[in-house]
């Protein structure tokens, strides 16, 4: 099973952290560096086995 991000979500990095912005709502979201890992990885082709593996 594979997963990516949501078309409605806009997203930056920051060093090891990562910034969300879900355009439907305005909210916004901080990942960190664990979070921003497997954010960056939910690519539509990325396994979830695999991102286990990379944590």
């Amino acid at each position: 099973m594979v997963y990516q991000h949501a078309p409605q979500i806009e997203w930056r990095q920051f060093e090891e952290e990562a910034l969300l912005l879900d355009l439907n709502t305005g909210n916004y979201y901080r990942l960190n560096s664990v979070g921003s890992t497997i954010w960056q990885m939910l690519d539509g082709w990325t396994t979830v086995d695999e991102i286990i593996n990379a944590i």
